[in-house]
């Protein structure tokens, strides 16, 4: 039961980390792009990158070893 809420938390966390790097993305395309910019671009997709990686852990964690398993399929 607390590994079942543990997993649904992070997914939801993670989902958010990707919603946050496209805003922040959407955001910093509206400002003149420079140097300075461009590496505030790489890290909001770095984030974006690594957000969307750690989502799809986390739902494959939670199909295998949530709570109904991945017997019920």
């Amino acid at each position: 039961m607390i590994l079942d809420a543990a997993l649904s938390y992070l997914h939801f966390v993670f989902a958010f980390l990707i919603v946050g790097a496209l805003c922040a993305e959407l955001f910093m395309l509206r400002l003149p792009i420079g140097a300075a910019g461009a590496l505030r671009m790489l890290r909001a997709d770095l984030f974006y990158g690594a957000g969307s990686v750690l989502l799809l852990l986390a739902g494959g964690a939670r199909v295998l070893w949530g709570r109904q398993g991945l017997g019920v399929l």
